[in-house]
């Protein structure tokens, strides 16, 4: 028996001094309408704030249903100008911060006009283009592309893959790809899980009216009360004082660039929010929940097969002051006080 322990202690021992090795961070690139409200603009504040944490394979300008044309890579460029000025701040506390010139060579603009009419022949555009080259890149890991306005940049990247590679190296792009979007802001969403049914989509779909917002899990960051539809747990956290104390406000030049909120704070974060590594797993599944919300994969009547979006089985239920709240919503703003 002695002995026995004495092996169990050796080999337990061995397995000590074998290196560490830090699991894989996630791909991601960035489709964003920044300047149609202060939203996008915070949150690229704090995907430039949280760059260690993935491999930034782009960031795109675009258009959407608020935005219908001249998409703004100059406000992604200025962003990433401040960021050059606190990188040397930000590696002080944490390491594999990309360099500002890294970014700025993968930043690009999208189609330049609004939905499916800027998709067609002939209509590949600088982003279109960085999305395929990055897809393409010789890495087993997926490719997640976090929308933050209109998808037609995405639909332009597949539509020139379709009519360009095989059935089997279009069926290996799809593959490569992991889409989360910001419900449907143009009607190029419709028509990519019409035409790509095997594409991996995240979506709280919406009509052209956005009545609908208020019913999407990502309204959890800070909705509470611009739509109504949450118990405003720790609300001050996601509220201008807090904002302008803790981030705008003698916070560096980086900070400087992060508006006040106008309707909701940070209405595009949940798209990237989950790709950070912080236990949960969510990248390996929306399923489980965490930063980025939970979603559960069936198909609706509006839908010809299944996406990943809201139903009754992607709920939490929590308590607040001695009353249940049960919501999708509640998978986010859970966990408000962490995010923050």
């Amino acid at each position: 028996m002695k002995s026995n322990c004495v092996g169990c202690l050796l080999l337990f021992l061995a397995a000590a001094l074998i290196p560490f090795t830090a699991l894989a961070k996630e791909r991601v690139l960035v489709l964003t309408d920044m300047s149609n409200e202060p939203d996008d603009e915070e949150s690229m504040v704090r995907f430039l704030v949280y760059a260690n944490e993935y491999d930034v394979e782009g960031l795109v300008a675009t258009t959407s249903t608020w935005l219908r044309e001249r998409p703004r890579e100059d406000l992604i460029r200025r962003q990433l100008d401040a960021y050059g000025l606190v990188r040397d701040n930000l590696v002080k506390h944490a390491g594999g911060y990309p360099t500002m010139e890294q970014l700025l060579a993968v930043a690009a603009t999208g189609q330049p006009t609004y939905g499916m009419a800027g998709v067609g022949e002939g209509k590949s555009s600088a982003g279109s283009r960085r999305l395929l080259a990055a897809a393409d890149k010789p890495d087993a890991r997926p490719l997640w592309i976090s929308i933050w306005g209109g998808a037609n940049t995405l639909a332009q990247a597949l539509h020139d893959a379709r009519r360009e590679r095989s059935p089997e190296e279009l069926h290996k792009l799809i593959a490569k790809l992991k889409v989360y979007t910001i419900s449907d802001q143009d009607d190029a969403g419709r028509w990519l899980r019409l035409e790509f049914p095997d594409l991996f989509y995240i979506v709280s779909p919406s009509t052209t009216g956005h009545q609908e917002y208020h019913r999407a899990t990502w309204t959890g960051i800070s909705g509470d009360r611009h739509y109504r539809n949450g118990p405003m747990v720790d609300f001050e956290l996601v509220d201008n004082p807090w904002l302008e104390a803790n981030i705008i406000r003698n916070h560096g030049p980086l900070g400087a660039l992060y508006p006040r909120l106008a309707y909701i704070m940070e209405g595009d974060t949940p798209s990237f929010l989950g790709l950070i590594d912080n236990g949960l797993g969510w990248a390996a599944s929306p399923a489980y929940g965490g930063w980025g919300g939970r979603y559960v994969r069936y198909q609706s009547y509006a839908e010809t097969h299944p996406i990943w979006t809201d139903s009754s089985d992607n709920r939490d239920t929590l308590m607040v002051d001695g009353k249940a709240h049960t919501s999708s919503q509640a998978t986010i703003w859970r966990w408000r006080r962490h995010y923050q």
